[in-house]
């Protein structure tokens, strides 16, 4: 059995790691789209990026996006190291990540893309987050944030819910 994982925010120095993961996972489960080391770094500078390690190596990563106009939170990058999936590790990330929304933006709207690959439905009810049709979004968020309209073109499902 391997250690017991550590949570913790990301500092810029996860960059290169949480990107290289990102990139190979995405490209094997089709879980998440690219995202551009420009965007981690901005995540992480907004307090918004967290992992998992197990002895001081990266395994797993969730981040979010700030759309401050719309006052959403767009969740991303929820993805675990392949050998490390099924330990309930994406839950450990999740639950790090939400707790500091729900502390640090009261009122806000999170939100989650989910697509038929991903396994974090159950996840995020379990959190309160409800599937929603995304004609329920605010319109200040599609605004802010054309890539959601992407989402739902390739068929994601829309869950969220109010910090």
């Amino acid at each position: 059995m391997a250690a017991t994982p550590k949570y913790r925010k990301s500092t810029l120095r996860d960059v290169d790691s949480i990107h290289t993961m990102i990139k190979n996972e995405a490209h094997e489960s089709g879980a998440v789209v690219a995202v551009r080391r420009s965007t981690i770094r901005k995540w992480i500078r907004d307090g918004l990026s967290f992992v998992a390690t197990i002895d001081g190596k990266i395994i797993g990563h969730e981040g979010a996006n700030m759309w401050k106009k719309s006052k959403c939170l767009e969740m991303r990058s929820a993805i675990v190291l392949k050998q490390y999936r099924g330990l309930h590790i994406g839950n450990g990330i999740n639950t790090h990540l939400i707790g500091h929304l729900r502390k640090n933006y009261r009122g806000w709207r999170a939100i989650a893309f989910v697509n038929s690959a991903a396994k974090s439905r159950g996840m995020l009810q379990r959190e309160g987050f409800v599937k929603i049709d995304n004609a329920e979004l605010p319109q200040e968020f599609f605004l802010e944030n054309g890539a959601a309209l992407t989402a739902q073109e390739h068929g994601y499902e829309t869950f969220t819910e109010i910090l």
